[in-house]
């Protein structure tokens, strides 16, 4: 006969047989959580995730780069007299006493703030970039602690976004950073400054780069890596963001197609590109000749531009709308929406495999034509032999950004379905919990 015992000194967690076993049940495992912690709870788990660890750590690395730059804020270093802290020293020692007197000690505090001024500009700016990035930092976290990016997802996005331009701006900033200082170390008063000091036997005011600057600098080229990363993370949960950028990569690229083999009596024509700056070498019928062809040759491409712009522009949109729509717990989320999102991605795959082979094929087969072959050859009597019959840069590109399209699609495929079968498995789980809850009473079976 078993034992069962209280232990309320132990985790209340463990196994639990139903006091009325059902047919085909004989022993089923309940288990309850543990009191939670202050990280455990509804909104600070946010603080556990890898996004909120990475604004923490930009939050630290802008902290330093603020200590590192107050170093050359705080004062103007070098000499202080006795004479100059007041109170009892002036009227004990009545003196400076550090190898400094009279001239000399006017001298070099006089070259400590003309120094101070020079460094002071672009270590106020310093302070003032980090301190305002460690407060961006510290609302980003708040923000996801209360789950904003919860409730509007498009945030996300935002977030990446922010996240990219502040990487690429540490970059002209250190530039900038450090030119600056090189400029105030380089000025006439450092080296009047250091040659002062040495001849006092102080050798650590030289016109060089002191341990904060550095710090600060290497603390910025860390804050780029990290904000990079936080932008991957931020967009890590769009699985669609790539096949939106990607479809704006083929837009940009099919209309650079149009204004590249437009030709260049379009441009001289339209009062653009060529014709603002650049003197026609085609004159009287070759002109006329030229702008003739340059008309015949874009109407034969203009299906592949009306066409190209239609197909990448509507998916590109309408991948955006399955982005904002998706972007949901996967428990929120209905059967048929991410069926929805399977079916439409293997199209979008498709239709990107059968528009490739069309769009080169039609280019090839317009550059192959008789129009083409004769206006190749009028530019190229004039040293233009950039415009000729064979396939342009950007349709190439074009391609190759449909190629990777095909592939997130296809991956998106594979996602979408895999999130079904969770889901169905979650839902499946909850019904079958569902059915022991009204079970009337459960005994801990502990082991003591």
């Amino acid at each position: 006969m078993a034992t069962h015992v209280f232990d309320y000194s132990e985790p209340i967690s463990g196994r639990y047989p139903l006091s009325t076993p059902r047919p085909g049940v004989q022993e089923v495992e309940y288990y309850q959580s543990e009191a939670e912690g202050l990280l455990e709870c509804h909104k600070c788990r946010y603080l556990c995730t890898a996004r909120a660890c990475c604004q923490m750590l930009e939050v630290l690395l802008n902290l330093l780069i603020l200590a590192c730059s107050s170093v050359s804020y705080s004062s103007t270093g070098g000499y202080t007299g006795i004479t100059s802290l007041g109170g009892i020293y002036y009227y004990q020692y009545g003196g400076a006493y550090s190898g400094f007197d009279g001239a000399d000690g006017e001298k070099a505090q006089q070259l400590d703030v003309q120094f101070y001024q020079l460094k002071l500009p672009m270590v106020t700016v310093a302070m003032a970039c980090s301190g305002a990035l460690m407060a961006f930092c510290c609302l980003l976290i708040a923000m996801g602690v209360l789950r904003v990016p919860w409730h509007c997802p498009l945030w996300l996005v935002i977030e990446a976004l922010l996240d990219v331009l502040i990487a690429g701006a540490y970059i002209p900033a250190l530039y900038f950073y450090f030119h600056y200082l090189s400029a105030a170390y380089a000025s006439p008063v450092c080296k009047e400054r250091e040659a002062l000091y040495q001849r006092k036997g102080y050798s650590g005011f030289s016109c060089s780069f002191h341990g904060g600057d550095i710090g600060a600098g290497i603390f910025a080229a860390l804050g780029i890596g990290v904000f990079a990363l936080g932008a991957v993370l931020a967009i890590r949960g769009y699985r669609k963001i790539v096949e939106v950028i990607l479809n704006g990569m083929v837009l940009m690229c099919i209309v650079a197609s149009y204004f590249v083999l437009a030709g260049f009596s379009a441009s001289f024509a339209s009062g653009g590109g060529f014709g603002n700056g650049y003197y026609s070498p085609f004159e009287g019928t070759e002109l006329e000749q030229v702008r003739q062809l340059d008309q015949q040759y874009t109407i034969l491409r203009a299906p592949l531009i009306y066409s190209g712009v239609a197909v990448s522009l509507g998916l590109g949109v309408l991948t955006l709308g399955v982005l904002l729509q998706g972007a949901k717990s996967l428990n929120k989320l209905p059967g048929k929406w991410l069926l929805f999102e399977a079916a439409f991605s293997l199209l979008a795959a498709l239709g990107y495999c059968v528009g490739i082979g069309l769009y080169l094929h039609e280019a090839l087969r317009i550059n192959a034509t008789d129009t083409c072959r004769t206006r190749e050859r009028v530019y190229a009597r004039r040293g233009l032999t950039w415009m000729n019959c064979q396939l342009a840069g950007t349709d190439g590109a074009a391609a190759t950004f449909a190629c990777l399209l095909v592939v997130m699609y296809g991956a998106s495929v594979v996602l979408a379905l895999r999130s079904y079968r969770e889901q169905k498995h979650y839902k499946d789980s909850q019904e079958q919990h569902s059915n022991y809850n009204d079970a009337p009473e459960y005994l801990w079976s502990g082991i003591l």
